[in-house]
């Protein structure tokens, strides 16, 4: 459970909002969105949300090396549209436990 007291708390809400994003991005992706829409989501992901993510990393959880490399992943995923693959690597990430991620699963 999270403990709303902790300073890093603020930063996993901010994560879990940001997450919630690219989770929006491959349901509507999932249901058979028009390519074009497909191809804008995929880059929103690789181009804009992860970065985001890259950023409150740096700032906020000591550049920690496991959630850069899940960053990367999906990114990569996002960029080759791989769908099923973007998706599986998200999910670890954010429903996950352990230091390999920002902690959301606790919300």
């Amino acid at each position: 459970m999270l403990d709303l007291g902790h300073p890093h708390t603020q930063h996993i809400f901010r994560a879990s909002a940001i997450q919630d994003r690219i989770r929006v991005h491959i349901r509507h992706i999932k249901e058979g969105a028009e390519p074009a829409d497909c191809a804008r989501r995929f880059e929103d992901i690789a181009q804009r949300i992860i970065p985001e993510l890259h950023q409150l990393n740096r700032d906020h959880f000591g550049s920690s090396a496991g959630i850069t490399r899940h960053l990367e992943e999906i990114a990569l995923a996002a960029t080759q549209q791989d769908v099923e693959l973007c998706g599986r690597l998200f999910h670890a990430m954010a429903d996950g436990m352990g230091d390999n991620n920002f902690g959301t699963w606790a919300i």
